[in-house]
């Protein structure tokens, strides 16, 4: 089980892309969200009506890893959650490998930049960017989690 966690332009898609098997399960919010509204995972279209039922259908599919339901060998977990002891949390009650995508954010903006597929939201994107690695590295300075464990 690996969850997957980094901010958006990070290579969260691309890292589980590279490393997952034919017989892997991959629990994605924006995939589960673009099956919901009838399209594939590579359109990034505004989620907001089918946020919540997608959210209910993840804590399903949290379930099933938990308990390891299922035919599939390996579970790969992505996740944008930028506080790292939540981060730990979810890995920990999934019985997950944390696999943090740490890559720098002007990385991550030059990215999303580059992507077709976030032309009609890129400000958004570069927004969510910004915010995650504030977050991230803010929740870092909680005394309870020191940088060298999420790494």
């Amino acid at each position: 089980m690996f969850l997957v966690c980094g901010s958006p332009g990070s290579g969260k898609t691309t890292y589980v892309l590279r490393h997952k098997a034919q017989n892997d399960l991959v629990v994605d919010l924006d995939y589960i969200c673009a099956a919901l509204m009838g399209e594939s995972g590579g359109v990034r279209l505004d989620f907001r009506p089918v946020l919540q039922t997608a959210l209910e259908v993840r804590g399903l599919l949290y379930q099933c890893i938990q308990q390891r339901r299922g035919k599939w060998e390996r579970a790969f977990v992505v996740t944008a959650t930028a506080d790292a002891l939540e981060l730990r949390r979810i890995a920990q009650e999934l019985g997950a490998e944390l696999v943090l995508l740490d890559t720098p954010l002007k990385e991550c903006l030059e990215r999303i930049r580059n992507d077709p597929q976030r032309n009609r939201s890129r400000r958004k994107f570069e927004r969510l960017a910004i915010e995650w690695h504030e977050k991230y590295n803010q929740s870092l300075k909680n005394p309870i989690i020191s940088p060298h464990q999420m790494k």
